[in-house]
C-alpha cells in the first residue's frame, strides 16, 4: 500500500530522543503484564507506547490493541512475540529512546499523518493493520455505513491523533495534503452504532419476559440484545454468555453508544447483558445503557454509575457486521 506522508528531516527523531530519555531512565513497571491486566504501570506502558508511535490510549487496561502494540514491538525488536510485557520487553520499550535502538516505530510517531487517504487496493482492515488501530475503530470514528465500502481517495481520519490534533475529515489542508473528500452521511445511511442505539430506543416499555426475544411476546435482556442486532444486520448468539464470546472486548474508558455491556447478577459470568448508549441528559446520566432487566419490569434506559451496576459490571465488547 502506498500511503504519502510528510516529509520529517531526521532531526525530528533526534528530538523524539530527547524526549524519551528521561523516561528511559526512570520508568519502572514493576511487573509482568499481559492481556486484561489494570493499573498505573499499564497506563505507563501505554504512555511509552504511544511515544513510540503506537497509537494506543493510557486507559489503564490492557486490552486487544495494546496487546496488538506490544506485539508489533517485541516483533520490531526481534523479540520472543507472546504479547507478554515482562523484564526483556520492558528494558528493549525504555532503552528505545537511545539513538541506536530508533526504530521504524519511533520514526513513525512523527511522520504519521491524522489522516489517511484510500489508495487503490486498500481495505478498512489493510489501512487499522498499517496503524496498529482495528478497523471498528476506523469504522466508527468515520461514521462508515458500510465498512466494505472504501472510495479511492476517500479521506479518513485516524484514531487518536486526529482527535488530539482537530483535524476533521474532509478538512482543507488536512496533515497528509490529501485533497478532501465527502463521506456518507449520516442522514443517507445511519452508521452502524447509531442505528444499534435508534433500534434500542423503539423498545422502551416492552415488557420483561423470561425466554422472550421479540416485541410481540416480551424480551429479556439476551433476547433484546439479539432482535436489536438481527434488525441491523448483525447475528449474535441467544444467551448473554455466547454473546459475551462473540464480540471484541473493550475497556470501560473506550465505550461508544452501540457497544454491549456486560454484568454478573444472578449467576457467575456473564449473566446479563445491556446495550449502551452514551449519556442521557434527560435523566441526568453521564453514560447509560438500555436493557430488559428482570420479571415486573420494561425495557428501559439505566444508570451505568448506579452502586448496582457499577459492583457487578464484567466487561464490555464491540459487535462487529
Amino acid at each position: 500500500m502506498h500511503m504519502r506522508f510528510i516529509s520529517a528531516a531526521a532531526g525530528l527523531a533526534a528530538g523524539l530522543f530527547l524526549a524519551a530519555s528521561p523516561m528511559a531512565s526512570a520508568a519502572t513497571l514493576h511487573g509482568t503484564f499481559q492481556l486484561g491486566s489494570r493499573g498505573r504501570s499499564v497506563s505507563l506502558l501505554q504512555s511509552r507506547l504511544a511515544q513510540l508511535g503506537y497509537p494506543v490510549g493510557a486507559t489503564g487496561y490492557f486490552g486487544p490493541v495494546t496487546l496488538h502494540d506490544v506485539q508489533s514491538f517485541q516483533k520490531a525488536h526481534h523479540l520472543v512475540v507472546d504479547g507478554i510485557v515482562g523484564p526483556v520487553t520492558e528494558h528493549a520499550l525504555f532503552a528505545a529512546g537511545h539513538p541506536a535502538a530508533v526504530t521504524k516505530a519511533a520514526f513513525h510517531a512523527v511522520t504519521n499523518p491524522v489522516t489517511v487517504t484510500v489508495q487503490a487496493g486498500d481495505t478498512l482492515a489493510s489501512i487499522a493493520g498499517t496503524y496498529h488501530t482495528t478497523w471498528q475503530a476506523l469504522a466508527r470514528m468515520n461514521h462508515l455505513a458500510d465498512p466494505n465500502r472504501l472510495a479511492i481517495g476517500q479521506v479518513l481520519r485516524l484514531p487518536g491523533r486526529a482527535a488530539a490534533s482537530g483535524a476533521a475529515v474532509g478538512d482543507a489542508g488536512s496533515s497528509n495534503g490529501s485533497a478532501s473528500v465527502s463521506l456518507p452521511t449520516q442522514s443517507a445511511s445511519q452508521s452502524l452504532n447509531a442505528a444499534i442505539v435508534a433500534t434500542a430506543f423503539k423498545y422502551l416499555g416492552v415488557p420483561y419476559v423470561w425466554g422472550g426475544e421479540n416485541p410481540a411476546t416480551g424480551f429479556d435482556c439476551s433476547g433484546l440484545v439479539q432482535y436489536v442486532l438481527q434488525q441491523n444486520g448483525i447475528t449474535i448468539g441467544r444467551t448473554s454468555y455466547q454473546q459475551y464470546q462473540q464480540v471484541t472486548p473493550v475497556s470501560k474508558a473506550d465505550l461508544v453508544p452501540g457497544d454491549l455491556l456486560f454484568f454478573s447478577t444472578d449467576a457467575p459470568g456473564a449473566s446479563h447483558v445491556a446495550i449502551y448508549i452514551g449519556s442521557y441528559p434527560k435523566l441526568g446520566y453521564a453514560q447509560a445503557f438500555i436493557d430488559a432487566p428482570a420479571p415486573g419490569q420494561s425495557v428501559m434506559v439505566q444508570n451505568l454509575h448506579n452502586v448496582y451496576w457499577n459492583a457487578h459490571y464484567l466487561g464490555a465488547g464491540a459487535v462487529e457486521p
